[in-house]
């Protein structure tokens, strides 16, 4: 699972206690003045899910420079990946394994395509390390504790979606999810809903209103 990434110009930098490599522009994760979101979702492209997420992006645009914060993986948060590059929204990928490996392998060339877009590929393990499941967990916190906004896509109620909600939520950011109907692969966002967890987008207007928490204040 080799790249054909240039890692000889990595830099390295430390955020919420986690230290890190970095391959391209650290200034996203360091700049306080950047609102950093997140979009998150099943795991699956379906059309809604796909919809969910481009208009997700697209309503961060109002936002003071905006990045998206992503662990990159399949599903919502690729499709999010593409349409923030598509619109000029800034990424940072937070990788689950060394920063010059890919997982999925099929997201070599959108990790490409996030470099050559200003952004960033970020990994707090050492080159060479392969995929491993506890990894995917490390990153899911990095990815939580850098997050000032969660946009939830349509999931099922057991997913990584839900519990990256319930991070981000304990951690102070400003969480939304998508109202849904009852089906199983969708019924996650209502109980986050239900739960407090979330706030309801029902709307574009919806979308439109999400703001970035003030530092250091914590919702209960």
């Amino acid at each position: 699972m080799m790249t054909t990434y240039d890692t000889r110009y990595k830099q390295t930098g430390e955020q919420h206690g986690f230290e890190f490599t970095c391959v391209g522009n650290i200034n996203l994760l360091e700049d306080d003045n950047c609102t950093r979101f997140n979009v998150t979702g099943d795991r699956r492209p379906w059309s809604n899910v796909e919809r969910e997420a481009e208009q997700a992006v697209e309503a961060m645009l109002h936002h003071k420079y905006p990045v998206l914060v992503t662990g990159g993986a399949r599903g919502a948060e690729a499709c999010a990946v593409r349409h923030a590059v598509k619109v000029g929204i800034p990424v940072a990928v937070v990788l689950g394994t060394g920063v010059d490996k890919c997982c999925p392998e099929k997201h070599e060339r959108l990790h490409e395509t996030v470099l050559e877009a200003n952004g960033a590929l970020v990994s707090i393990f050492p080159d060479d390390r392969e995929p491993r499941p506890a990894q995917f967990v490390q990153r899911s916190e990095l990815v939580a504790k850098m997050t000032d906004i969660l946009v939830v896509c349509a999931c099922k109620r057991r997913s990584g979606a839900m519990l990256l909600a319930q991070n981000n939520k304990e951690l102070g950011a400003n969480v939304y999810a998508y109202v849904q109907g009852h089906e199983e692969s969708c019924n996650g966002n209502n109980y986050l809903i239900r739960d407090g967890v979330a706030e309801m987008i029902a709307s574009y207007a919806d979308l439109k209103a999400i703001t970035k928490p003030v530092k250091g204040v914590v919702s209960i």
